[in-house]
């Protein structure tokens, strides 16, 4: 997923500073190996802040969510969560929340997600390739409401 904006000439390829934990270099891939990708990008409530939301996983899944404030044509990362879920040594699920790369409490972590959930403005972007009615967020918008969806829910509602 590459985001642009208009200077007013021509389209410019903003940056994703901070955005770098996977491959593509920081480019949000919608791929369909093991969990696949999900992923939302949405404007937040608070003026200039744009959201990028993603989980994907194998063996465990992995959520994660950038909150950027667009600064000079630029998108500035101001924090970063990510949320790993799997199994312990004993079989236990665990959960391992971090914010900005530093481990925090699994309800600090848990209240910091819902809170960036509850910042969901307006959805610009998403895509789901598979039910997640466990992650709240998804309940929060339709296809109908969003600025622009994938390829293929964009077909499925054009064969309506």
């Amino acid at each position: 997923m590459n985001i642009y904006t208009f200077n007013g000439k021509e389209a410019v390829e903003l940056s994703y500073d901070g955005f770098n934990e996977g491959a593509y270099s920081g480019k949000l891939a919608d791929q369909q190996a093991a969990a696949g990708t999900s992923y939302v990008v949405y404007k937040g409530k608070e003026s200039n802040t744009l959201y990028i939301y993603d989980s994907n996983g194998d063996d465990y899944m992995q959520y994660n969510i950038h909150r950027y404030v667009m600064k000079n044509s630029k998108l500035e990362l101001v924090e970063s969560l990510s949320n790993r879920v799997g199994q312990d040594d004993s079989g236990n699920t665990s959960d391992i929340y971090k914010r900005n790369g530093k481990t925090v409490p699994n309800a600090q972590g848990g209240k910091s997600f819902t809170s960036s959930f509850a910042q969901l403005n307006k959805a610009i972007i998403f895509s789901a390739n598979r039910e997640e009615n466990n992650v709240s967020l998804w309940k929060k918008f339709s296809f109908d409401g969003a600025l622009c969806i994938s390829y293929d829910q964009a077909i499925a509602k054009l064969s309506k």
